[in-house]
């Protein structure tokens, strides 16, 4: 007698029976589980790193704009870089083709940049710069309790804005 094999393509995992599926769902909440642990350790060392060096250190948005200018290059950098010299799937030299075959490259107008990724982006640099500058007035259990409530606000405005349902 044999079991029957099927193959799920979403996650790559092949199911034998109804013991193995719960063993690989079992898996799975582990796996995510572990992610969350590793997520919260990452975050809460960042947090008492920040608050060591800005308290020894008097300019958190100097700080903040390096880092984040750093960044902007170091993305430019891998982007032209990937662009030049890409990997293609279908062979191990570099071919210099683009990365996707059967796509042209992604370009971006002034006004997309400006109207649909600057908002975003001086969001994302006002929440890092404010809340790195935070941590030299308030202390680390208020700045933790402040970042929690995050998603609250988060779920609100998608409510107002429309981007989520109300459902009672």
């Amino acid at each position: 007698m044999s079991r029957k094999s099927t193959v799920d393509y979403h996650t790559g995992y092949r199911y034998l029976s109804s013991s193995s599926s719960q063993l690989n769902t079992l898996f799975s909440i582990i796996k995510v589980l572990g992610y969350i642990a590793l997520y919260w350790c990452c975050s809460i060392t960042l947090t008492f790193f920040n608050r060591t060096l800005f308290r020894d250190y008097e300019f958190p948005l100097f700080i903040t704009t390096l880092h984040v200018a750093i960044k902007f290059l170091s993305a430019a950098l891998i982007r032209w870089f990937l662009h030049r010299f890409c990997f293609c799937s279908c062979c191990t030299t570099m071919c210099g083709h683009q990365q996707n075959n059967e796509r042209d490259r992604v370009k971006l107008t002034w006004s997309i940049l400006w109207r649909k990724i600057a908002p975003t982006g001086i969001t994302a640099a006002l929440d890092i710069s404010l809340s790195n500058w935070s941590l030299q007035y308030i202390t680390i259990s208020l700045y933790i309790m402040c970042k929690s409530t995050v998603i609250i606000y988060i779920l609100l405005f998608g409510i107002i804005f429309g981007l989520e349902r109300f459902v009672r």
